[in-house]
């Protein structure tokens, strides 16, 4: 069972993260030493979706996957226009849509993992 997006909030908070921009479907968060943004989905249930980064991170998602440690993913890619710190790629059709690499949690150890791995 994935942990909840209470819980995440919580740790990316703690860890060096600082709220931002509150859309209805996501949060945003930004790296205070690296700067880089991650998103909270708050609108898709599915279990392995719930922390959105940027894309230069899928080449780790496999091995992050696999660690062992509870860390899964529901897709490759998760579009929303309002990813703004996101690349865009086109995704059915003609027209360029920001996107990003979800991720999902077992556990808190599983999310400071993930964290460690990623914002080392």
């Amino acid at each position: 069972m994935a942990i909840s997006i209470a819980k995440i909030k919580f740790i990316l908070l703690k860890s060096g993260f600082s709220e931002m921009a509150d859309k209805s479907k996501h949060k945003e968060f930004i790296h205070t030493r690296t700067s880089e943004s991650v998103y909270l989905n708050k609108a898709e249930p599915k279990v392995y979706s719930h922390l959105i980064v940027h894309p230069r991170h899928l080449s780790e998602r496999t091995q992050l996957i696999n660690s062992g440690v509870g860390i899964g993913s529901s897709n490759d890619f998760l579009f929303g226009a309002g990813y703004r710190a996101f690349p865009e790629r086109i995704r059915n059709g003609t027209k360029p849509c920001k996107y990003g690499v979800p991720f999902g949690f077992d556990s808190i150890v599983s999310l400071n993992a993930f964290l460690g791995h990623i914002f080392p």
